[in-house]
């Protein structure tokens, strides 16, 4: 798991966290106090459903979810859109979908990959959390390519 429990660095633009749920993205929450029961009622709401992860291959599912808790909702669907060449339009609709079932499972994971780790390195906060996102991002990469049963080379730059 790459969340942990309740954390307040001054350093982190989300201020108060806990189990990756942030105060600056959800304000109205007791972040201190939050259960872990209403953290995946946040997750599924705002993240799964909203980035219609159940709707994508089960190929794309982590690395869409995980992209939207940790670099934002916006973004993932972007990168998303921009990997399967579709209009952007952020809105995982019927032609993101369409064109998720026919790609390359290995080029998406890989091209997707890219895309985290430039907007992670091109962060001003890079030198402070780099390594944390990196370890994040490949291990979520791993688990991405082992769900396929085959791990190719790819590089982490």
């Amino acid at each position: 798991m790459h969340e942990g429990n309740y954390s307040f660095d001054v350093k982190d633009p989300g201020g108060e966290t806990r189990f990756g749920i942030s105060k600056r993205a959800f304000p109205n929450e007791d972040i201190k106090n939050l259960s872990i029961v209403r953290a995946k009622e946040i997750y599924r709401q705002y993240y799964w459903d909203a980035c219609d992860c159940e709707n994508l291959p089960s190929w794309a599912r982590l690395m869409v979810f995980d992209c939207a808790v940790n670099q934002g909702l916006g973004r993932s669907v972007l990168f998303l859109q921009r990997v399967l060449q579709v209009k952007f339009d952020g809105i995982v609709g019927e032609i993101t979908l369409k064109a998720a079932s026919a790609a390359d499972p290995f080029d998406f994971i890989a091209d997707f990959n890219k895309l985290r780790l430039n907007a992670y390195t091109s962060n001003p906060k890079w030198e402070f959390f780099g390594k944390g996102w990196a370890k994040r991002l490949s291990d979520i990469t791993s688990t991405s390519f082992r769900y396929l049963n085959r791990t190719p080379n790819v590089p982490m730059s």
